[in-house]
């Protein structure tokens, strides 16, 4: 029964319901150049059908990767929490032209 944990593995996740935001996980390296902390973003929520407003936190300078292409996070704080929205929903960010 049970596992081995690895040093520094996450075991656990606490969320506040109540103050959820948004992490980009595929914004390109062509992308990123252009988005700023304070940058107004538009927020779907795909499985509520819904539209948010918000603002950029954040952007990672640490580069990851997916699928062979250079990707960075960007942190997005919502102006309003859609009544249903869930941790790991998915979601669609458009960011404003500055």
């Amino acid at each position: 029964m049970g596992s081995f944990v690895q040093a520094g593995q996450v075991q656990i996740i606490v969320t506040d319901p109540a103050h959820l935001h948004v992490e980009t996980t595929d914004l390109s390296e062509r992308d990123v150049v252009n988005v700023k902390a304070g940058q107004a973003v538009t927020v779907t929520l795909k499985a509520l059908n819904q539209q948010v407003k918000g603002k950029v936190t954040a952007v990672s300078s640490l580069a990851d990767t997916l699928g062979g292409d250079v990707v960075y996070k960007a942190f997005i704080q919502l102006d309003e929490l859609p009544e249903g929205a869930l941790p790991g929903m998915t979601v669609t960010v458009q960011f404003a032209a500055d």
